[in-house]
Formats: structure tokens, sequence, C-alpha cells
């Protein structure tokens, strides 16, 4: 995890999503990780983007703008594309 910057000394969330099916997720666990947030809880979110398109991503850039649309902290939130094998 280290490689990714990922420390491993808090807790960890982690969701994985393969299609823009469920992108609404991405949402509801970003409100989650405000609130923990907000209640003293720090908390590494990591989201994993399993698509499996290399050139057009359009999975990675719906995540990347709810993440980012919403003004949110983005300290201690990993989006990765990992590639399947």
């Amino acid at each position: 995890m280290w490689a990714h910057g990922i420390s491993g000394d808090n807790p960890m969330v982690l969701i994985s999503l393969k299609t823009l099916e469920g992108i609404e997720n991405i949402e509801k666990i970003l409100d989650a990780y405000e609130y923990w947030l907000y209640k003293g809880l720090k908390v590494d979110l990591i989201i994993l983007n399993e698509e499996e398109s290399n050139y057009h991503q359009p999975l990675f850039q719906n995540i990347r703008e709810i993440i980012y649309e919403k003004g949110r902290n983005t300290e201690g939130i990993f989006l990765k594309k990992i590639k399947m094998l």
C-alpha cells in the first residue's frame, strides 16, 4: 500500500467499480467519509477503478468529477486504476 501513498495507519474503506452502473454509490460513500471526518474519525477511502478501457476512461472521469465538483476534502481519498489479469 505504501507504493500508492497509503500508510495503513488509518482504517481503510474500499469500494470497487467496473462500470458506470453503481456510480451513485460513490456519492453515498463520500457523504459517509465526510461524516466520519466531521466526527473526528480519519479513514483512508480507496476507490478502485476496474474499468477495462485503457484509452477512453469514462468511469475514472466520472468518479473524479464527483469527488472534485462537490469541493470535497480529498486528503485520504485514493482513486486507483487497476488492471485485472
